[in-house]
C-alpha cells in the first residue's frame, strides 16, 4: 500500500482510500470498531502529509 506524498487535500483524501483498501484497516475494524479505523486512516494519511512538508523544507 504505497502512499503518495504530498500535502493537498486531493493527496490526503487519496492516502485515506488507499488505506481503506488495505488489511490493516479490516483487521481494525474486525478487532475494535469502523469509528476507530476511520480515524487511524485519517492519521495515517495526516501523517504522511506532514512528512511531505518536512521534507519540503529540510
Amino acid at each position: 500500500m504505497p502512499l503518495k506524498l504530498g500535502h493537498d487535500p486531493a493527496t490526503i483524501a487519496y492516502n485515506i482510500a488507499e488505506f481503506k483498501k488495505g488489511q490493516t484497516y479490516q483487521r481494525t475494524i474486525r478487532k475494535f470498531d469502523k469509528r476507530i479505523a476511520d480515524s487511524q486512516a485519517t492519521a495515517v494519511a495526516m501523517h504522511q502529509a506532514a512528512l511531505s512538508l518536512h521534507r519540503k523544507y529540510f
